[in-house]
């Protein structure tokens, strides 16, 4: 089972989903396994947020403490999606009032219906407490110590929200998580079944990364610059790989990666390309490698920096959900610099909201 440590709680929510688990999800909820995918990037960071923000009271703490903790039969969640679903009553406890307008505004998000939505926050809910279970029973906390825990993770979790979401910046916590013994220990054998399920993930996955994960290690420092010159598309990087030498550093760009302005909403249209990436970096395990985000020159220059920070790491996020190592990939926004098109026209705004992918074997 992994742990949290370093990494944050979001990570390591969204590694627990193996693409058994992906297919399932995508199949209870009747849409594509790449729409999932999208809905899932929404869901993890909206269900995180409520949580840590019941948590933040005493209350809300103990409860989650309490199921973490508590000994139950384990209920087969592999083969039983209906008990899976209890987890909707949970999500309802934590959104409360404002279930209905987050349920709206993620399908504005990533253009899936509510109701598969719903049933979606209800499949996820257990996985993503399964997280928190396993930081809780891993380091034998406290409420209060889970309560500084939850706090630390609410900065890292702002920036991967969709915009606009009603009332989850201060959920009422007078709405306590649902106990124990309410529904005759059912929510407990879910999430004891999911960390079952979750644990025989990892031992499966470890044994197909174990080359990764041992010579893996911190990332060195990155040149401040690597040549534009010569620019070549993300689907040329295989090749290039192959053929290189230790300390080659080079600059990529992606074809079908683009953003809407003041978006940082990373399309399907790149997916091909992120996957060739996750390819490489699978079979060059000492290649890392730094994500550029840009804008065009539309609005203020600071708001920008952040912006294309945040489109940055979007696009990590995309490779980290599928499988390349969060301490392998760094990130930074360069803001409306070095336009590599003229901003003056709606055309040229478009090229320079780009992403460009610098790697170093």
């Amino acid at each position: 089972m992994a742990a949290i440590a370093g990494d944050s709680l979001f990570n390591v929510s969204q590694s627990f989903f193996s693409p058994d688990i992906l297919q399932k999800i995508s199949k209870e909820i009747n849409q594509p396994v790449e729409q999932t995918r999208v809905g899932l990037k929404s869901a993890i960071p909206t269900l995180l947020m409520g949580i840590i923000n019941k948590g933040s009271t005493k209350e809300g703490a103990e409860t989650l403490v309490d199921i973490a903790n508590h000994q139950a039969p384990i209920a087969d969640v592999a083969t039983d999606p209906t008990e899976i679903r209890e987890g909707n009553e949970v999500v309802n406890k934590i959104f409360g009032n404002n279930l209905n307008g987050i349920l709206a505004k993620l399908g504005t998000t990533t253009g899936m219906n509510v109701a598969s939505l719903n049933k979606m926050l209800g499949m996820t809910a257990p996985l993503v407490m399964g997280a928190i279970s396993s930081k809780i029973k891993t380091e034998h906390m406290t409420p209060s110590a889970l309560m500084s825990f939850l706090s630390q993770q609410k900065s890292s979790l702002s920036s991967m929200l969709p915009s606009g979401l009603p009332g989850l910046s201060a959920l009422s916590s007078s709405q306590a998580l649902p106990k124990i013994v309410d529904r005759g220990n059912v929510w407990p054998k879910i999430v004891l079944g999911i960390l079952v399920l979750v644990g025989l993930f990892w031992w499966y996955s470890s044994r197909q990364t174990v080359s990764e994960e041992t010579r893996t290690t911190s990332m060195p420092a990155m040149p401040a610059i690597a040549s534009r010159e010569n620019i070549q598309p993300i689907n040329t990087l295989g090749n290039f790989m192959n053929s290189a030498s230790a300390g080659t550093v080079k600059r990529f760009k992606f074809e079908n990666l683009t953003f809407k302005t003041g978006t940082i909403s990373v399309g399907a249209g790149a997916n091909k390309e992120l996957d060739h990436i996750v390819a490489v970096m699978k079979n060059h395990p000492k290649a890392t490698a730094r994500i550029e985000g840009y804008t065009d020159n539309v609005g203020l220059p600071a708001n920008n920096i952040a912006l294309s920070s945040k489109r940055a790491m979007a696009v990590k996020d995309e490779l980290v959900f599928r499988g390349v190592r969060s301490s392998r990939i760094e990130t930074v926004g360069r803001g409306e610099s070095d336009p590599i098109a003229s901003n003056n026209t709606t055309e040229g705004r478009t090229a320079n909201r780009r992403i460009e992918f610098v790697i170093q074997l």
